[in-house]
C-alpha cells in the first residue's frame, strides 16, 4: 500500500470495531467448538483493515483474523448459515 489513511481514519476503524468486539469477550468456533477469548484489536499495516486477535483458551494459542470475516455468518454442514464465532460472554 506505501499510504496509510489519515490517523483520524483509522482511529474511526478501530472505534467502530470496538462496538463489536470487546476485548475479554469469549466466543466459540463453529465448527472445531474452541473458546477463544478476544486479546486485542488492530489494524492490519499492509491494507489498514481491521482486524482482531483472539488467543485459544485451551492452548494460549494467538491467532489474528480480520473482522469482517471474525464476525461472518458461514454454512455449517447442514448448509445453515451460522455465526463463524459463536459469542458466549463477557469478561469474567
Amino acid at each position: 500500500m506505501g499510504v496509510h489513511l489519515p490517523q483520524e481514519e483509522l482511529q474511526k476503524q478501530l472505534v467502530e470495531v470496538e462496538k463489536q468486539l470487546k476485548i475479554g469477550d469469549r466466543y466459540r468456533h463453529y465448527k472445531n467448538h474452541h473458546t477463544y477469548r478476544i486479546h486485542s484489536i488492530a489494524l492490519r499495516e499492509e491494507d489498514d483493515m481491521p482486524s482482531v486477535n483472539y488467543q485459544d483458551e485451551n492452548n494460549g494459542i494467538i491467532f489474528n483474523r480480520k473482522v469482517d470475516i471474525f464476525l461472518e455468518q458461514i454454512p455449517d454442514e447442514n448448509d445453515k448459515m451460522v455465526d463463524r464465532f459463536e459469542y458466549i460472554g463477557g469478561d469474567k
